[in-house]
């Protein structure tokens, strides 16, 4: 298995695939694969690169965000954070991905550091009230 893994991976780099761009391969000869599941809620490979494509049109039609823009996710693990990131990727936005144990100055210092137009977060990281505070 491991020998196999590095050589897709060796076959990417030699093409200079992108990760949405090997994540549409996939789609297109596995549409109705189940990629996700999450609580009783199962994932296809379309259900994800439809909420992808929506979360791209959506930061470049309604935020404005362009190729090359900066944003933080900072977001527990879910489905809904892989479709964001593939969707930002889609729009060609670079995505910081924020460790959700950071608090107050490292959590500040590295929204800072990325120079984020944006932080997309869950909202119960931001309520002060959850497990990690």
């Amino acid at each position: 298995m491991l020998r196999k893994t590095e050589f897709k991976v060796n076959q990417f780099k030699s093409r200079n695939a992108t990760v949405h761009g090997v994540f549409q391969e996939h789609v297109r000869s596995n549409p109705e694969k189940i990629l996700l599941i999450n609580n009783e809620r199962q994932w296809t490979s379309r259900d994800i690169d439809q909420f992808s494509n929506r979360v791209a049109s959506y930061f470049t039609d309604q935020v404005g965000l362009k190729p090359g823009d900066e944003v933080a996710l900072f977001m527990k693990s879910c489905p809904e954070y892989i479709g964001i990131w593939l969707g930002l990727a889609k729009a060609g936005i670079v995505t910081a991905l924020i460790n959700t144990n950071q608090r107050m100055t490292p959590l500040v210092h590295s929204i800072n550091t990325v120079n984020s137009k944006a932080v997309i977060f869950d909202a119960g990281l931001a309520s002060g009230k959850n497990q990690y505070t």
